[in-house]
């Protein structure tokens, strides 16, 4: 029996159930230039997970430290990958 696998699971990950990630409408809600720092923040390694959750937290987004984690390793509904 075939079935594709490969096609089906590349499907699988790419399909989008439900709203965009917090990140996602945080990113939306920022200025250019805060929106271009948080973009080179979440895709700078060097930067810890707990720095971006901890500014945006202080700043008044609701946001889990998890979802800082997923979005940067494109587990969100971004699908960053």
């Amino acid at each position: 029996m075939t079935f594709n696998f490969s096609e089906q699971l590349q499907a699988q990950r790419s399909a989008k159930k439900g709203p965009p990630c917090t990140i996602s409408v945080i990113l939306s809600e920022l200025d250019k230039d805060d929106r271009s720092a948080l973009v080179e923040a979440l895709t700078d390694k060097t930067v810890e997970h707990t720095a971006i959750y901890k500014v945006l937290t202080r700043n008044g987004f609701r946001v889990s430290i998890h979802t800082v984690q997923r979005h940067r390793r494109g587990e969100c509904l971004c699908g960053t990958d």
